[in-house]
């Protein structure tokens, strides 16, 4: 495989070499992957002294003109087995952004951020990892960081797992909702603009503000915010993990309104979905509906609600039969 890739740097492939590099990529688990690229990284950083300088500075710029719109911009994907021809070539040009870009950033922040349909799974500085959703995005500042607080600002989803250090808390920002934990694992959905946020939690505890209230938080139970006025609803919650079984590119729901399934779709795969007879937003969904397969998901509403459906670009309209 690395002599596919040499040559498909050097922009020499075949077709049939090409549509074989794809295939191997394709055929690559999330983690194979990730450490494939780190070997490719660490080659990349061992070749370096053999690059003249103006040589690297001109590789950086066209990498950032390329991937970036700001500076002190990091974006990066982690997919499971999304489409080579928008896999390759950032596989290619992130082995070599990261090496160079990490001098440059140490004082401004640092994005991680995802598209539709993307999941991004990071590591921070203190260990902490966290799984990114669709259309999620995660920024903090390398200078304060893991200092007197572990601070992130963060919108969108995503699936907390935070490592323990009593003498330095790990806060979550978002637009309506403050997070201070010392080390838990929770999952968050927190999407700037909507009308709520949750926070389910699995281990540990975490404290919740909000602009009106403080709440702390228990194992089995979830916080449901509403953003306009501020107040914050604890529920039991006996199985925890299912608020994060997208992860698993699944989405799990038990006697949920039909309007917060159709919100979650929304948010997952960046569509707008209108729901016709609105006396249908109160009805109860209990299932499992595909994370990365939007056709499979709206056929299972189609049928479950004995609906039609029809697509304009981005907006579904769903209607009575």
């Amino acid at each position: 495989m690395e002599h596919l890739e040499e040559k498909y740097k050097k922009d020499k492939l075949t077709v049939d070499e090409l549509k074989k590099l794809r295939e191997r990529v394709n055929q690559m688990s999330d983690d194979q992957l990730e450490e494939h690229l780190f070997e490719s990284w660490k080659r990349d950083m061992l070749q370096e002294v053999s690059v003249p300088d103006e040589r690297l500075s001109g590789i950086k710029k066209e990498i950032d003109h390329t991937l970036f719109s700001r500076p002190a911009l990091v974006r990066f994907w982690r997919w499971g087995r999304i489409a080579a021809a928008i896999l390759l070539p950032v596989f290619i040009l992130t082995t070599l952004y990261f090496y160079h870009e990490t001098r440059s950033l140490e004082s401004g922040n640092i994005l991680f951020s995802t598209l539709t349909g993307e999941h991004a799974s990071v590591t921070l500085p203190d260990g902490t990892k966290v799984t990114m959703n669709a259309n999620s995005s995660l920024t903090y500042s390398p200078k304060e960081f893991n200092r007197k607080e572990r601070s992130v600002n963060f919108n969108g989803e995503a699936y907390f797992d935070v490592t323990k250090n009593r003498e330095v808390p790990f806060i979550v920002l978002t637009e309506d909702l403050k997070v201070k934990v010392l080390g838990t694992k929770f999952n968050l959905r927190a999407y700037a603009g909507r009308e709520t946020m949750e926070l389910t939690l699995e281990e540990g505890e975490v404290l919740l503000s909000s602009r009106i209230e403080e709440k702390k938080l228990f194992p089995h139970q979830k916080a449901v915010l509403n953003c306009t006025d501020g107040r914050i609803l604890i529920l039991q919650e006996e199985l925890p993990e299912n608020a994060s079984v997208w992860r698993n590119n699944e989405l799990v729901f038990v006697d949920e309104p039909l309007e917060h399934v159709v919100q979650v779709l929304e948010e997952n795969y960046g569509i707008d979905i209108h729901l016709e007879n609105s006396k249908m937003k109160s009805d109860l969904f209990t299932g499992r509906v595909p994370a990365n397969d939007l056709l499979n998901a709206l056929e299972i509403l189609r049928y479950s609600y004995h609906m039609d459906y029809r697509v304009d670009a981005k907006d579904i309209y769903f209607r009575d039969k």
